[in-house]
C-alpha cells in the first residue's frame, strides 16, 4: 500500500473554483515523491486509486470557509446508497471500501475560501494566500504521515 494521495480538484476555468487544483500543482512541485492527482471533479473512477494508499488528502474550494481548514474524515465512512453523479470524498471512501475491501487509515479534507467563479478569471489574490496556507497545512501532513522532503526543485506545469 502506498504512503499518500493528494486529490485536488475543482475547475480552473472558474477563478477561485480551481483552488483545489492549484494548491496540489504547487504541492507536487514541493513533493515530487507523493502521489498528487488533480480533477475536475470527484467520481467513481477515484475509488480504486483510494484503496491503494495510506493517508488520503482532498483539497476544494469552499464558499462556507473563512479560512483555510484541515478535517479529518472520520473511518469507516458510512457505506449508505452511492450516487454515481454527485461523489463527495467521505462517499468515495466508502465506495473504495465496499469495491476493493481498502479504505486509507487516515483520510482529510482542506477547505479553501473562495469568493469568484467567473469564467475564465484567474483567482482571487485572497484565494491564492489561501492556497499558500493550504499548501502549507498539507506540508504538515505530509511531514507527519511520510517524512517527505520538500525538494527545492520547481518543476512547471
Amino acid at each position: 500500500m502506498n504512503r499518500m494521495l493528494i486529490i485536488g480538484y475543482g475547475n480552473s476555468l472558474r477563478a477561485d473554483d480551481g483552488a483545489g487544483i492549484d494548491a496540489v500543482r504547487k504541492i507536487a512541485d514541493l513533493y515530487p515523491k507523493v502521489h498528487c492527482k488533480t480533477v475536475h471533479q470527484l467520481g467513481p473512477e477515484l475509488a480504486e486509486d483510494i484503496a491503494d494508499y495510506q493517508t488520503v488528502v482532498f483539497l476544494d474550494a469552499s464558499v462556507e470557509s473563512k479560512e483555510v481548514t484541515v478535517s479529518r474524515i472520520h473511518l469507516p465512512v458510512s457505506t449508505g446508497p452511492m450516487h454515481t453523479h454527485i461523489a463527495t470524498a467521505p462517499g468515495l471512501l466508502a465506495l473504495a471500501a465496499r469495491l476493493y475491501d481498502a479504505s486509507p487509515l487516515n483520510a482529510y479534507m482542506v477547505h479553501i475560501p473562495a469568493s469568484s467563479f467567473e469564467f475564465g478569471q484567474p483567482c482571487t489574490p485572497e484565494t491564492m494566500k489561501h492556497i499558500e496556507h493550504s499548501v502549507e497545512s498539507v506540508s504538515r501532513l505530509i511531514d507527519q504521515y511520510t517524512g517527505a522532503p520538500p525538494t527545492t526543485q520547481q518543476s512547471h506545469w
